[in-house]
């Protein structure tokens, strides 16, 4: 009997693992932002514009509103190797190179044991903040380790689609970025929801290149909870 149960007991433990280590990510994220707004300012009143544009553009900006704010071990620039893992897998395995060791991006691993890895929108409405739970190691499998967040500082603006809500400021998962309503969960697993991305899905199975970006709403949405019909 305990041979047969010993698998789900490690499952378990694993999926109550990364809640806590998501839960703390998002937390220590959200609090940099806040600090950060101490001393510059609240986020939309923060000057950017110079650094929208390429690699040395968004090293400016964490070492300006990111870095100081969070206890780091490693900031790696220009190459994200050491802190970030070459191949990131969506959900049904497959790799998505634009997650990987690219020379646009940047990345850092924290004293928490986590890796960011992050861009700053074109656009200029904020930027995205991917973050692997135990940093270069596997996984690396987008809603198993590694999970999608945003920082916005521009409310009315959305790169993907007609805007309909107004955003979040400051950090959010991505699939919780409306400030006025919450995603329904089912959406959340189907990718079809209002501003929603069909390619985000928190599913396995046919279609959403980028399937899992919409799990970590999905385990907030749940109450920092990994459920059962969730696709571990």
């Amino acid at each position: 009997v305990a041979a047969m149960t010993m698998p789900s007991l490690i499952t378990n433990y694993q999926k109550k693992q990364t809640v806590t280590q998501l839960k703390k990510a998002y937390t220590e994220l959200s609090q940099v932002i806040k600090s950060a707004e101490q001393e510059n300012g609240m986020i939309e009143t923060w000057d950017v514009s110079s650094m929208l544009k390429g690699q040395e553009g968004a090293d400016r900006f964490a070492n300006e509103f990111l870095i100081p704010y969070i206890k780091v071990i490693k900031k790696c620039f220009p190459s994200t190797s050491e802190c970030w893992a070459d191949d990131v897998y969506n959900l049904n395995g497959v790799k998505y190179s634009y997650l990987g060791n690219r020379a646009e991006f940047n990345s850092f691993v924290t004293v928490s044991g986590y890796s960011v890895y992050y861009w700053l929108n074109g656009d200029g409405t904020g930027g995205w903040l991917w973050v692997d739970l135990n940093g270069p190691r596997k996984p690396n499998i987008i809603g198993k380790d590694v999970f999608a967040l945003t920082m916005r500082w521009v409310p009315d603006s959305n790169q993907n689609g007609p805007v309909t809500c107004e955003r979040r400021l400051g950090v959010s998962m991505i699939g919780a970025t409306c400030k006025s309503e919450t995603s329904p969960r089912d959406g959340l697993i189907s990718g079809n929801f209002t501003n929603g991305v069909s390619d985000y899905k928190c599913k396995k199975g046919v279609g959403g290149s980028i399937a899992g970006v919409y799990c970590g709403a999905l385990i907030m949405l749940d109450g920092w909870e990994i459920k059962s019909d969730y696709p571990w």
